[in-house]
């Protein structure tokens, strides 16, 4: 690790580098996340550098079959983050991979590059379905696939790191798709899925809330407060891939548990995208959206593919005592230089009821590598 911050990160005279100590899953009898990397030559942002995952840092030279999940809960998460973010609670995040150093600089100033990318930020970040909690559990599923269906259900625990068990609370769910009409040229896709939740003995009562439409908000528009002790989920879903253009939506209700003397509620929500690509299409694999496949990629012959994409949000959970009610449209446009590189811009206009504003809107850009 010394070596590779004092000759990769670093890699000049004008600095004095001291006390390096890192952290990462090999330590805590998991997966190496930490590790470097060569351009080798391909059309990377950076000629060679340093890595860290919350995973395998090896699996990142790909290709990426399925998504990526190496990284066990023994494998703790970071402190000063949880610290820092105030829904946050100590012990909720894991797989956390750090290095830190002293260092003395011998010139005005210094830089360094760096490029963060995750398989879990898509286009649009904030959905109505963030409100009903799809949070990070530990557990077992077990699922089976055809050429036209795909089916998984599993039961989950709490974080290991808040000492599990049934008395932290448990999940279990399922969901399933099924393709009617899967040709080279079109592609029908139908779910459903389901999810039971029921809190522990010592957790907080569960809340439903929303940003508006990005997670660089600062503050969620609507939050119905805490009061529910358990909850049921259930959404369809359909999406179409015709030659170049596609179509989605979900549709979902949710049931919550008052606990104690907090009264039920039942909510709702739904979407629905529209979107056109130029020079590419869009994939499907597994139950879902795939990387786009571009025809003429930068560095290739061509200047990769551009789409364009218009979406409807709306979340519902006015019920009772219980208040707010977000809808949201958004439309979007995305550079994709080759199907591991996309650079969007998204313009997104927010009316609430009983929220802490009644309209939000704003331009988002997101530069994403995937890998």
């Amino acid at each position: 690790v010394i070596e590779l911050v004092k000759d990769i990160l670093i890699d000049t005279s004008c600095a004095e580098i001291s006390n390096v100590i890192s952290s990462t899953g090999t330590d805590f009898g998991s997966t190496n996340g930490l590790g470097y990397f060569s351009g080798n030559g391909l059309s990377f942002p950076f000629t060679e550098g340093i890595i860290l995952t919350t995973g395998d840092a090896s699996e990142a030279e790909g290709p990426e079959s399925a998504t990526l999940s190496s990284g066990s809960t023994a494998w703790p998460g970071d402190e000063d983050l949880e610290n820092a973010i105030p829904d946050l609670n100590i012990g909720d995040t894991n797989n956390a991979t750090f290095i830190q150093f002293d260092f003395v600089p011998l010139s005005p100033s210094m830089s360094f590059n760096f490029v963060f990318a995750s398989e879990e930020y898509g286009g649009f970040q904030c959905l109505f379905t963030d409100a009903f909690a799809f949070d990070r559990r530990v557990g077992a599923s077990v699922g089976t696939s055809g050429d036209n269906f795909t089916f998984d259900a599993g039961v989950f625990t709490t974080n290991l790191e808040n000492d599990g068990g049934a008395d932290e609370g448990h999940a279990i769910s399922a969901r399933g798709t099924f393709n009617p009409i899967k040709t080279d040229q079109t592609l029908v896709h139908l779910g459903t899925s389901w999810r039971y939740r029921k809190k522990g003995e010592t957790e907080s009562d569960i809340r439903y809330r929303q940003r508006p439409f990005t997670h660089v908000a600062p503050n969620r528009i609507v939050d119905t407060g805490r009061f529910a002790g358990k909850d049921n989920f259930i959404g369809a879903e359909a999406a179409i891939i015709h030659h170049n253009l596609w179509a989605s939506g979900e549709y979902a209700v949710l049931n919550a548990k008052g606990n104690n003397l907090n009264e039920n509620a039942d909510f709702s929500g739904f979407y629905g995208e529209i979107g056109m690509f130029f020079g590419g299409k869009k994939t499907y694999k597994g139950g879902k959206f795939n990387r786009p496949k571009i025809a003429n990629s930068l560095g290739e012959g061509g200047m990769g593919a551009v789409s364009l994409v218009a979406r409807y949000d709306s979340l519902d959970l006015e019920d009772g005592p219980y208040s707010g009610e977000l809808r949201t449209l958004a439309i979007g446009a995305d550079w994709w230089p080759t199907k591991y590189t996309r650079l969007g811009v998204n313009y997104f206009d927010a009316d609430a009821d009983t929220g802490t504003a009644e309209n939000v809107s704003g331009l988002v850009a997101r530069l994403q590598f995937d890998f």
